[in-house]
């Protein structure tokens, strides 16, 4: 994986015309941006059609990316979520952000638990996943990327086109509403209970 010396590297020789060298970018983001449209439009084929369109704008677009305004991660999530919402407005629908229950699972089941204990969480997900539904499009987003994705407010603002202290506003504003399932998240998920100390 790149690090951000390597990185500005890169984009400066795309920017000058090397446009090989976007492929090393590709790969690195190319994951991370699958899971984050694939999170909201839940559909394999769409997701990855998606992806695809999204780093060919990237491409298209890389000679306006400007590091004085903002990392080149915030930039291209940026234009995920553009795209995303351009593709609900295409289809006539709405957002379905969601919370991945395999990919909870990956952070906290055993490897003794049981059937039982799988359907338990699995219920317990999906009741999560309803109360998200009761949110603003944006505080589900926030909520799925300061908690799932693990963004800093930094970044999830830019993402957003907002200031940090808003985001952080929305935050606290969506966790209030979840107030009733905080136990269950911190449960499922540990480290929510760190990520709201850095909001104390």
């Amino acid at each position: 994986m790149a690090n951000e010396l390597d990185e500005s590297r890169l984009i400066e020789a795309i920017q000058a015309g090397s446009l090989d060298q976007f492929a090393p970018l590709y790969n690195q983001y190319a994951e991370a941006i699958y899971r984050y449209v694939f999170y909201r439009v839940r559909h394999k084929e769409t997701a990855e059609d998606l992806t695809s369109t999204i780093f060919m704008k990237a491409l298209e677009k890389i000679g306006s990316f400007d590091a004085a305004k903002g990392s080149f991660n915030s930039w291209v999530y940026r234009i995920a979520h553009n795209t995303v919402i351009d593709h609900f407005r295409s289809t006539g629908r709405s957002g379905e952000i969601a919370v991945d229950p395999d990919e909870t699972f990956a952070h906290v089941a055993s490897d003794d638990e049981g059937a039982e204990e799988a359907a338990i969480r699995r219920e317990d997900i999906a009741d999560l996943n309803k109360r998200l539904e009761k949110l603003s499009g944006d505080q589900r987003e926030i909520v799925i990327m300061r908690v799932w994705d693990e963004k800093p407010f930094k970044e999830i603002a830019e993402v957003l086109g907002k200031t940090e202290a808003a985001a952080k506003m929305m935050f606290y504003r969506a966790i209030s509403a979840l107030s009733k399932v905080v136990a269950l998240a911190m449960q499922m998920v540990p480290h929510v209970l760190i990520l709201v100390m850095y909001l104390v």
